[in-house]
């Protein structure tokens, strides 16, 4: 077989497996399960008292429905009806919910085979699905279910069956300790995934971490991850957020930036969070005041914002090269100057290309002085290379802004370093 032949056969193989996947809407989560969760799989989520299990499946239930998914929710936890009435509250056509609490003292809906009746029948009023169906069990609780220990595998099973029939993604949650050591050894060989949620004190901080134990198909994360839960107070949500080495998503990051008095702090670096017309007063006084020299005092002052954002981004996310500069570029798009994305960076060539969105509110000549001083620092960080020209170049226009083409050209360097670069990258 040629070579061609077996990279296009890899390649239709990888596609052919993504379909199957769908993402739990936590980039972090998904890396760490390698890829997301799988169609027609049951995924048993252990957890130690207060790890937060119920808030990081509240949060993938926010996403799926979204994105227009759709999910079934069964509880049967009293102490989960604040999580509920906030599921309610939401009115989604998507959430179906199915309440499984006794009504009373002689309340005998409590019988296995009844609990699955009324599973199977209103699993069955959501297919045929065009979009996936996500199953969450809020939790499985003996106690409240008044179930012996076996009848809750026999659950777990026969709930793995209708999984498998109607190919829904299913999240069981259990707290450790309700059931024996051999009992969830049984759920684990019957779940297609187990995700262990661990909460302990180290005096008197608290520590959360995430670690992956099994996940069928694919090749997960053994990395023990910390994680943070709190309440954000901007979007009044409970948040899940993994603290994974190279983080990946602008929530993740946006949640484990320091916010004080108006001002965030990354890493050592101070950012002033200010109004959009503060910022653009800032950016023309400048400008009003000596059209020239202002541009100068923009660029440079612009280029050590830059420079400064490059050395504590790559402190971070310990990145280098190409890699860096797209997460400086993500950066900025994260604290609201325009989304960013890196085009292209051909060093042989001495050109980078960037796209950047400028927003509506953003007074356009002053704000792309502000950007190509911007860029230059960071382009010096981390490359060593001084632009030599930047051309801005509208693409296109709509609701959310205009988005420029910039290309950037570098000045040239010694053979020796444009090749030690290069390298880099």
């Amino acid at each position: 077989m040629s070579l061609d032949k077996e990279l296009a056969d890899d390649t239709l193989l990888k596609r052919e497996r993504q379909k199957n996947f769908v993402s739990s809407g936590i980039r972090e989560l998904d890396e760490m399960i390698g890829g997301g969760f799988r169609l027609g799989s049951l995924t048993l989520i252990q957890e130690s008292v207060g790890a937060g299990g119920v808030v990081l499946l509240k949060n993938i239930i926010e996403v799926q429905l979204a994105l227009a998914n759709r999910v079934l929710v069964i509880y049967t936890d009293p102490t989960l009806q604040y999580y509920i009435s906030k599921l309610e509250a939401m009115h989604d056509p998507n959430l179906s919910i199915l309440n499984l609490l006794p009504k009373g003292a002689v309340d005998t809906s409590f019988n296995r085979h009844d609990i699955n009746l009324r599973i199977k029948a209103i699993r069955s009023k959501l297919f045929p699905s065009p979009v996936p169906v996500f199953v969450v069990m809020l939790t499985l609780n003996p106690f409240f279910l008044n179930f012996e220990e076996e009848q809750v595998i026999r659950i777990v099973y026969e709930n793995l069956v209708l999984t498998l029939q109607y190919k829904t993604i299913d999240l069981v949650l259990l707290q450790k300790g309700l059931v024996s050591e051999g009992i969830v050894a049984k759920l684990q060989s019957l779940s297609h995934g187990v995700i262990d949620l661990t909460s302990q004190f180290e005096g008197t901080n608290k520590q959360n971490t995430i670690r992956i134990l099994k996940m069928v198909e694919t090749v997960p994360d053994a990395n023990v991850v910390p994680y943070e839960i709190f309440f954000d107070k901007y979007t009044q949500k409970e948040r899940f957020i993994i603290n994974t080495a190279f983080l990946t998503s602008f929530e993740t990051f946006r949640s484990l930036i320091k916010w004080r008095d108006g001002e965030t702090k990354l890493s050592q670096y101070p950012y002033l969070i200010a109004p959009v017309h503060y910022f653009n007063s800032f950016l023309e006084i400048a400008l009003n005041l000596n059209p020239v020299k202002g541009r100068i005092e923009l660029l440079e002052k612009a280029q050590g914002i830059g420079r400064k954002l490059a050395k504590s981004v790559e402190r971070t996310y310990f990145l280098s090269g190409s890699e860096l500069l797209r997460a400086c570029i993500r950066t900025i798009s994260l604290q609201g100057w325009g989304a960013g994305q890196l085009k292209a960076c051909e060093l042989e060539e001495n050109l980078i290309i960037i796209g950047q969105r400028f927003p509506n509110q953003f007074n356009e000549e002053p704000y792309q002085i502000f950007m190509e001083g911007f860029y230059r620092g960071v382009i010096k960080t981390i490359l060593g290379r001084n632009v030599r020209s930047a051309q801005f170049e509208r693409k296109e226009e709509g609701k959310n802004g205009r988005v420029y083409e910039i290309q950037f050209r570098l000045e040239l360097i010694r053979e020796e370093e444009d090749a030690h670069f290069a390298e880099d990258l």
